[in-house]
């Protein structure tokens, strides 16, 4: 960069600087400390600040979110996590007005506006007390008119996927029980009120085998 001002004695034969060079002498000290100081924040993972304000669906926040938050931590000390619970739906229409900075849950959804990647994925299953249904491993989704179903409410992805399921089969359930709690519905499934859609790792030891 030039600035139009000699800042060295040319002249003499070992240099040295001129009244406007050791003038500013003290500036350019200051700005070499502030450039070390700045790539090595830049470089110190550890030094990142501020506030991660992540969405999850229930199941994320019973399952993968206490070890993902610890291991956040651990690597970014100084981080705050901001976890903010609700439906997928809700989630993504938040992660649309930034008012969240990144959203954990199915992948029922398609926008090139926002970056993608798949953590692991995640196999469901119908469920219901036993005797409810006739049948043991496969069961036509016909029966599901005879029987109530139990959904979350619009906005969850899971219900999107199940409503859209039995659509393409022309299956209309004899009743819809919604609730917005997964663990409430199962308890309520367990309870004979209905069938309903859950993550089957997640209540495998409930599972009659």
């Amino acid at each position: 960069m030039s600035l139009g001002i000699e800042l060295f004695d040319r002249d003499m034969r070992s240099g040295r600087l001129t009244l406007k060079g050791t003038e500013i002498l003290g500036l350019a000290e200051k700005m070499l400390r502030l450039r070390l100081k700045f790539v090595e924040a830049a470089k110190n993972e550890e030094s990142l600040t501020g506030t991660l304000r992540i969405g999850v669906t229930e199941f994320v926040a019973v399952t993968i979110l206490p070890k993902l938050v610890s291991e956040i931590k651990a690597r970014y000390p100084l981080l705050v996590i901001e976890p903010v619970l609700d439906l997928s739906g809700v989630l993504y229409k938040r992660l649309e007005d930034r008012s969240l900075d990144l959203v954990i849950g199915p992948r029922f959804f398609k926008d090139d506006r926002f970056a993608t990647t798949l953590l692991q994925k995640i196999d469901q299953a119908w469920m219901c007390k036993p005797g409810l249904v006739e049948g043991k491993d496969k069961i036509p989704l016909k029966k599901f008119k005879d029987i109530p179903l139990l959904l979350q409410p619009n906005g969850s992805s899971l219900q999107s996927m199940v409503a859209r399921l039995l659509e393409e089969n022309v299956v209309r359930p004899k009743s819809v029980i919604s609730c917005n709690g997964m663990m409430a519905l199962a308890e309520m499934a367990a309870a004979g009120l209905g069938v309903t859609c859950l993550p089957k790792k997640y209540f495998q030891s409930d599972v009659l085998s």
